[in-house]
């Protein structure tokens, strides 16, 4: 059974980290999402913004999620 909800995050909140099990499909509705590598040595890997879907491959390849993702400004 598929099902949505609306989250929002405060500017600087992770929404998932490095490592992590996905259990969900994001969609940037607003604002913008960081997208880092933890390394070593950390490095900022995208910014995603309004329209941008992230966390599929984690749920489609049913592995680890290999970036940490957070809210931006």
């Amino acid at each position: 059974m598929l099902s949505a909800k609306i989250e929002s995050k405060r500017q600087g909140e992770e929404i998932f980290h490095q490592g992590d099990q996905a259990d969900a499909l994001y969609i940037v509705s607003d604002g913008l999402v960081g997208v880092v590598d933890e390394g070593p040595p950390r490095r900022g890997v995208a910014k995603l913004g309004p329209g941008n879907v992230f966390g599929e491959i984690s749920i489609i390849t049913d592995r680890a999620t290999s970036v940490t993702s957070s809210a931006r400004a």
